[in-house]
């Protein structure tokens, strides 16, 4: 588990790492919340290629093989996210900008493929427990997702003062967090190499008839039920549309908000954004642990629903706040804690855990690569939506439409498991006691 865990957190802190500076390292290059808005959808591109391929690639072949495919990538695209300062500091051109966005825009879908191994991971994780525990074992991996992009901002921070040259190589705030994650890859690569049981094949995911799971339990409805059920699955795709669009959409504005909001509420202006920024969001992703934390120890008390539900309303909630002017301090915390802390870390883990149940004991790499793509797919078209609009106030609406969508489909599905499940009490013939 120790090198599935370093590979998933590799490539979800190619997410959080450049989270602090990547607005600011566009602004340098001459760009906007616009160039930054496209990098974040040019990440989900290439996470959206890559999903489903790696996800079929690791149910026929090795678990391993598509793990290391995934380092030698990430390694290489992260070493292109230093190529647009070398490019824009150059004086061999006049006018640099242009070519700085195209090796930025090439980083960053590089580093979108090779992070494409969620998909894996989730399978793998999958391949490795019983569906009984599959909430427990998921929302572990998902811890490790949020280390990754929400707790990583903080080690972005460490570099605000860095400026240095290496063999005419800008080394700074905007390019070391490209340097750290080439070397996350490479630890990842070595882990693979000599850590990794190859033994284990996406076909080896245990038995729903194993002892373990003899035991019913009250979790979304009982899971040969759920096997198969396209209504569900498709519910769940969706409702994974909702929950990284709105993480998507905080990914792009947290920073200008942030920004924004110190400027209302305070008289002076920070003297380093990279810091300030950098310091508030590695508090926010320590306050998210709290979440995993409780899922982990009543997830038996709450049913997966209930988990959704809680954090669709902190989404919900979150906005709303948002939405008060003038802006307040307290009220502006308060809100991205709902969001970023609350909602965010529900919505991972818990949802990913539910639509592994949906699926049962088969092997999971191509539709863990599905449903990876379609939260793709709404990185890819939310992160532009910001730069259409003279505010930012839109984006808090379009969020809590999604909010509300979701609760919709979750009130939907549980409809949908009631009437299957009348549907089979009224199939199966009484019992007859002599």
């Amino acid at each position: 588990m120790g090198a599935i865990y370093m590979s998933q957190f590799t490539a979800e802190a190619a997410r959080g790492l450049v989270l602090p500076t990547l607005f600011l390292y566009c602004q340098s290059l001459g760009g906007s919340l616009e160039d930054m808005g496209r990098a974040t959808s040019i990440f989900s591109i290439g996470r959206l290629a890559s999903s489903v391929l790696l996800g079929w690639l690791c149910d026929r072949f090795s678990f391993r093989s598509v793990h290391i495919l995934c380092a030698i990538i990430g390694i290489i695209g992260n070493l292109l996210y230093v190529a647009p300062a070398s490019v824009k500091s150059s004086p061999a051109s006049t006018d640099t900008t242009p070519n700085a966005f195209v090796w930025l825009y090439a980083s960053r879908f590089l580093v979108g493929f090779g992070a494409g191994n969620l998909s894996v991971c989730r399978a793998n994780v999958a391949a490795m427990t019983p569906v009984r525990h599959r909430l427990q074992y998921m929302n572990r991996l998902a811890v490790v997702v949020f280390l990754g992009y929400a707790l990583s901002p903080g080690i972005g921070g460490l570099f605000a003062s860095l400026n240095i040259r290496i063999w005419e190589v800008p080394i700074n705030a905007f390019t070391m967090p490209g340097l750290l994650l080439a070397a996350l890859n490479l630890l990842s690569l070595v882990c693979m190499l000599v850590m990794f049981d190859n033994s284990i094949e996406a076909s080896d995911a245990p038995s729903l008839t194993s002892q373990d799971d003899a035991t019913p339990h009250a979790k979304l409805t009982d899971e040969d039920s759920l096997k198969r059920d396209s209504w569900g699955i498709a519910i769940f795709l969706l409702l994974n549309v909702v929950g990284r669009g709105v993480i998507a959409s905080f990914e792009t504005v947290l920073v200008p908000l942030h920004l924004q909001t110190l400027q209302a509420v305070s008289a002076t202006p920070p003297q380093d954004p990279v810091q300030a920024v950098a310091a508030f969001q590695f508090v926010m992703g320590l306050l998210g642990l709290l979440s995993y934390v409780a899922v982990e120890l009543w997830r038996d008390a709450l049913a997966d629903i209930a988990w959704l539900v809680l954090g669709l309303g902190g989404v919900a909630v979150g906005n709303a706040l948002l939405l008060v002017e003038p802006p307040k301090w307290s009220v502006y915390c308060t809100a991205i804690y709902l969001v970023w802390s609350v909602g965010g870390p529900l919505l991972t883990a818990v949802a990913v855990a539910a639509f592994s149940k949906l699926l049962g004991a088969q092997p999971q790499g191509l539709w863990m690569g599905v449903f990876g793509s379609v939260g793709s797919a709404a990185r890819i078209v939310v992160p532009v939506i910001p730069a259409l609009f003279a505010t930012l106030q839109p984006m808090f609406w379009i969020n809590l439409g999604l909010s509300g969508f979701g609760i919709v489909m979750l009130t939907a599905f549980i409809v949908h498991s009631a009437r299957r499940k009348a549907a089979r009490e009224d199939a199966e013939p009484p019992s007859v006691w002599v």
